[in-house]
């Protein structure tokens, strides 16, 4: 397969699985069937191959950890399924095992993740960055210098193509603890692609809303969790939206992407229009009749704002004092060039 780099030129929203799939399958098959009808950009999976690095015997989550991981045969399955579906497939990868797994098999996969829990996990980020795909790293719950070694480690190993990923769970996640502005210091610090990955309330009216603030802070990536079940309590169900809410981000993306523009210094026709001297900015004209051979002086001259549009800007008035009429100018007409010698 041909790879090729996460647009950053309009929203991209990807609708993320987790492991909401507690080991089924057919939930996957589910969540892959309604993220391509949803028409979002992007799905993600979890994969993780080998429990044993990954995580230890005694930890809480390892024993129903170890019952919701898939084979490899059945995620080679899953993710071919999505790309001929036409989804993009990002993969979080939470061992070295399971970027093997994409590499070996040249499975359709555009970018691998690297979850905040591993940012600075050097043989993870070492792997990630031998793959031709974009590289997504986690940076929740990080510090700079942990963002900065992680991008030093991949960019050493020859990988420029990268994305920051700001957001972190916390089953739910408060606004109050979002920090959005971050997205836009580290985008200034370290020149990549940014994302936001939300984790708000489901039932927080302002979900969706707050989903998409991150674009206007300078990320164009989007991920959020979806579940096809908003009433059950399945795993990652505190930040999983339904079908709804996900059409409602969509469209609320765009609507903010819009808004947001390019922010270079070129106006639109309809700023230039808005901004035109004489029909609307305050154009130079004639204070009263003025002769012809007479010098201007301030006494002369006025700023008004007049029905036709000048050829003078505002700022020419003081080049325009001391030069002699080559014609009689009446009050309130426009000053311009030929009306001089």
């Amino acid at each position: 397969m041909s790879f090729m780099s996460i647009p950053n030129n309009r929203p991209y929203i990807i609708g993320e699985t987790a492991f909401h799939h507690e080991g089924d399958r057919t939930v996957l098959e589910k969540l892959i069937e309604d993220i391509t009808a949803m028409g979002l950009d992007a799905i993600k999976f979890h994969l993780l191959i080998d429990l044993n690095e990954y995580i230890t015997p005694d930890h809480p989550i390892a024993t129903p950890l170890n019952k919701w991981i898939l084979s490899s045969e059945v995620w080679i399955e899953l993710i071919r399924s999505a790309d001929q579906k036409g989804l993009d497939v990002v993969a979080l990868c939470n061992d070295v095992a399971s970027i093997q797994l994409i590499e070996e098999n040249d499975l359709p996969v555009v970018a691998i993740e690297i979850h905040a829990t591993g940012i600075n996990e050097i043989p993870l980020l070492k792997a990630a960055a031998r793959s031709k795909r974009t590289v997504m790293i986690g940076i929740g719950g990080s510090s700079e210098e942990e963002v900065a070694f992680a991008i030093k480690t991949l960019e050493e190993e020859g990988k420029e193509d990268i994305i920051l990923m700001h957001g972190f769970q916390n089953y739910p996640t408060d606004h109050s603890l979002l920090d959005l502005g971050r997205i836009e210091r580290y985008s200034n610090i370290f020149g990549k692609q940014m994302g936001f990955a939300d984790h708000t309330d489901p039932s927080d009216p302002e979900n969706e809303l707050v989903s998409v603030l991150g674009l206007a802070q300078g990320a164009n990536v989007i991920e959020k969790h979806y579940t096809p079940w908003p009433e059950k309590e399945r795993i990652d169900h505190q930040a999983a939206i339904s079908m709804d809410q996900m059409m409602r981000v969509k469209l609320l993306a765009d609507l903010v992407w819009k808004a947001k523009g390019t922010g270079v210094d070129i106006l639109s026709e309809a700023e230039k229009k808005y901004g035109a001297v004489g029909p609307m900015k305050k154009a130079i004209v004639a204070r009263k009749d003025i002769a012809s051979g007479h010098p201007i002086c301030e006494e002369d001259l006025a700023y008004k704002r007049t029905e036709i549009e000048s050829e003078l800007k505002q700022k020419d008035y003081s080049k325009i004092l001391g030069r002699i009429t080559s014609m009689a100018i009446k009050e309130n007409d426009l000053i311009s060039e030929d009306q001089f010698r």
